[in-house]
């Protein structure tokens, strides 16, 4: 539900999911980043691991291979 609230806000601030990945491991601990696109310009969001790919399928995010 948060994860369709978050949708939601993306949509309404035009903004698009372009892609995530799990960014680094540390001390037992996975961290994500989440890339967001808006007028043509890059956002990156720090994001837990478990949301990152949430977000991305509800936002219809193109897959993403690394």
């Amino acid at each position: 539900m948060t994860h369709d609230l978050i949708r939601n806000l993306l949509f309404g601030l035009e903004t698009g999911v372009k892609k995530w990945w799990s960014s680094d491991l540390k001390d037992d601990t996975f961290y994500a980043v989440i890339w967001l696109e808006r007028a043509g310009q890059m956002i990156s969001v720090d994001s837990r691991p478990s949301d990152a790919p949430a977000i991305a399928l509800r936002a219809d995010m193109p897959e993403f291979r690394r």
